[in-house]
């Protein structure tokens, strides 16, 4: 009686390793194509952020021009949003 307990399990081990693996290879392409996708909606938004400044750099009062300028010229990324709030207040302080 053990011996077919083990054989059941030992069965239900092989199907469960097998669709462990499918699911795993269906995440896998759907982590890629979601990862393809983010990219595509990064670079559209790029480029609408380049119409957005486009506008606000011929729009906007000089004080706003100032600051699209600054990030318009900009080497740094600026990912760090402490980075852009430190610049915010420093370019608009009475000093």
């Amino acid at each position: 009686m053990l011996n077919i307990f083990e054989e059941a399990y030992e069965e239900f081990i092989k199907k469960a390793i097998v669709v462990l693996k499918d699911t795993s290879e269906k995440l896998k392409i759907q982590a890629d194509k979601a990862s393809e996708d983010l990219f595509v909606i990064a670079e559209e938004l790029t480029e609408e952020g380049k119409v957005y400044m486009s506008a606000a750099a011929q729009n906007s009062p000089e004080p706003v021009k100032d600051i699209v300028k600054t990030f318009a010229s900009s080497s740094d990324d600026l990912k760090d949003v402490s980075q852009i709030l430190i610049f915010m207040l420093i370019s608009h302080t009475d000093i």
